[in-house]
């Protein structure tokens, strides 16, 4: 966690902060807009070209 919480690239959501209580863990990550790769894929029928997924990858 320690780690994660160093890692800074614009592909990568961000840990700000873990709290750990006696019943539960929270993650605190940055906000991830726009939805997943598995929802832009659905949305369009053609799927991702391949200079857009070397962009993602």
């Amino acid at each position: 966690v320690r780690l994660m919480k160093l890692v800074q690239h614009p592909n990568v959501v961000r840990l700000y902060e873990v709290i750990d209580t006696a019943s539960k863990l929270y993650l605190i990550l940055e906000l991830a807009d726009g939805g997943d790769l598995y929802d832009y894929i659905m949305k369009h029928e053609q799927g991702l070209s391949e200079a857009l997924a070397q962009k993602y990858f």
